[in-house]
């Protein structure tokens, strides 16, 4: 039976630089990985064509997705890890497993024709994987000023890869309640689990945001400063 891989955790900047120049072993099964896409990529392209198709199309493709991993697990595996790699990244590896030319020609030819579906990929990867849901989140905001009561409004359209998850028309005030109570909600998060071994990835990552929520509160206060002035 073949394994299934999963994409690498990320690391913290000290365990990169303890790492130092170590070399990384290839994960086991990846040369399977792309053995396989490789002797099926006639028919993985045929699907893929479809699946971005419907896509063009305004479908939502992720039941699709979920489909093509169940069958076929490893490929699919290879096909999240080539969108969260750069190609440096990706040949490195490949000069590691001593994979042939054509193969990589292959792999590439995949990764550059169906581009837009890089995050719905990854997003299905990380809910099947994780237990992650509406992963990879972006925002698509539009800002509006409301001359009968002079306050400004932010319309606001939030996109899990395509899928639009939530949108929101309210004024600046409500949506920065909003960050409040999310901010909130992870400090009790963490409070109530602090005592668990919580990796050490989740933890930079969590400081790292914090000190640019901070950093970005005190704009907001310096320009909230400069309209009273006014």
């Amino acid at each position: 039976m073949k394994i299934l891989l999963r994409l690498p955790l990320p690391m913290t900047k000290e365990e990169k630089k303890a790492k130092g120049k170590e070399e990384e072993e290839v994960p086991e099964g990846f040369i399977d990985a792309v053995n396989e896409f490789y002797e099926s990529s006639d028919i993985i392209f045929k699907c893929f064509d479809d699946i971005y198709n419907d896509y063009l199309q305004g479908k939502d493709i992720r039941e699709e997705l979920k489909g093509f991993r169940r069958t076929k697990p490893i490929i699919y595996w290879l096909l999240a890890w080539i969108y969260n790699s750069s190609d440096e990244e990706l040949n490195g590896w490949f000069d590691k497993a001593g994979i042939e030319e054509e193969k990589r020609k292959k792999i590439f030819l995949f990764h550059n024709r169906f581009s837009d579906l890089a995050s719905e990929i990854s997003s299905v990867d990380s809910e099947e994987v994780y237990g992650l849901v509406n992963f990879g989140v972006g925002i698509s905001p539009k800002f509006i000023f409301n001359e009968e009561y002079n306050f400004p409004i932010i319309e606001l359209k939030v996109f899990s890869g395509s899928k639009e998850v939530l949108y929101l028309k309210l004024p600046s005030s409500i949506v920065y309640s909003y960050v409040n109570l999310l901010q909130t909600t992870v400090k009790n998060c963490l409070n109530e689990i602090k005592d668990r071994n919580i990796a050490a990835f989740e933890i930079e990552s969590i400081k790292e945001t914090a000190n640019d929520v901070r950093k970005e509160a005190e704009k907001i206060l310096g320009i909230i400063e400069e309209i009273e002035k006014r």
